[in-house]
């Protein structure tokens, strides 16, 4: 057993030990193998991997639902850039902060896909607005329609910051989970702030421009069929709760109220479970047990689970059988026979 040390990385800590047990092999007689049982790099590579296909997966879902909303490629590739060039900033912050990639901070730029182009949106759509509706150039128009909106943009980007942000002072074991996601969340937002304010309208202002076609205007004022549809569903809508408003308060105070039995009736624990296909069985034999004795136990166990098959085939690759304490930590002369 390896272990390694604090704040040290473990990926490149494995990958060295596979190294030197191959270098260790080709000196060893011909008839000994050298089988690596447990891996948690593996682990880390595949959650990794599958935390950055998800980013990935949201920048795309995201630019499409700009593009859906917006019926023009210009705003959504002005829009859409203000994700890789937040995420890729809040890099740099991370390496100042000695942040590493892990689950935590993965999971924090994860969430920040979302938000970070919250801002360059809003930014966007002021300055068309404003180029369309008075006819002033892309430049004009970019800065009219900043200086107009920041105020409102920076309150709501700081309202998100004050939320993350106290998560980096939380103590014990759960702020070494917590405090590296919220530190990457505000990080990710503050960035998105001075991109919506600074590159989003120089993007603008060079490559937005004037909608000629009425019914291309049309298009783009009013979404299309689609969201000609949403906006009459949601006017009707609007128009509903404002003539029964006792009756939606009266809706809204029963979800609040209902977030207490519910949260009873959810179960607590610290980190969802993880299926690593792998187990352990831990046997305590009676004080005293000879080492024979412990040794013929645990070699019953180990014929029971070779017996065990799955269409055909054994149900285990690899069993590693220890007698005695194998958390790599006992000195000589320490551990007892009775622990398998």
């Amino acid at each position: 057993m390896v272990r390694k040390q604090s704040g040290s990385n473990s990926v490149k800590l494995i990958d060295r030990v596979k190294a030197r047990l191959a270098e260790l092999q080709a000196s060893l007689p011909a008839d000994f193998q050298v089988t690596v049982i447990r891996d948690q790099s593996r682990f880390i590579r595949r959650n990794l991997h599958e935390v950055s296909f998800h980013m990935l997966l949201g920048m795309v879902l995201v630019a499409l639902t700009v593009f859906l909303f917006m019926h023009d490629w210009r705003g959504t590739v002005i829009a859409s850039i203000s994700i890789p060039a937040s995420l890729v900033a809040t890099f740099t912050l991370m390496k100042v902060m000695r942040f590493s990639l892990n689950n935590s901070t993965m999971l924090g730029l994860t969430f920040a896909v979302g938000v970070v182009i919250d801002d360059a949106i809003v930014v966007l759509e002021n300055v068309h607005r404003i180029m369309e509706e008075k006819g002033l150039s892309a430049v004009d128009a970019a800065i009219a329609g900043t200086r107009e909106i920041a105020l409102a943009v920076m309150a709501t980007t700081l309202s998100l910051v004050v939320i993350f942000l106290p998560l980096a002072f939380m103590k014990g074991r759960t702020g070494m989970f917590f405090s590296s996601y919220g530190m990457t969340v505000a990080f990710a937002i503050m960035v998105s702030l001075f991109v919506s304010l600074t590159l989003t309208p120089m993007l603008a202002s060079r490559f937005l421009r004037h909608t000629t076609d009425a019914r291309l205007r049309e298009k783009k004022a009013h979404g299309g069929r689609l969201m000609r549809l949403l906006g009459e569903w949601y006017g009707t809508l609007l128009l509903w709760s404002l003539r029964h408003r006792w009756l939606v308060m009266t809706i809204c105070a029963g979800f609040v109220v209902s977030v207490w039995p519910m949260l009873k009736a959810s179960r607590f624990t610290f980190m969802p479970q993880d299926d690593s296909s792998e187990f352990e069985i831990a046997m305590t034999l009676p004080e005293g047990t000879s080492l024979e004795r412990s040794a013929a136990i645990v070699a019953t166990v180990e014929r029971d689970l070779h017996a065990i098959q799955f269409n055909g085939r054994p149900a285990f690759t690899d069993i590693l059988v220890t007698i005695g304490p194998s958390s790599g930590r006992s000195g000589k002369g320490e551990g007892g026979r009775n622990r398998c």
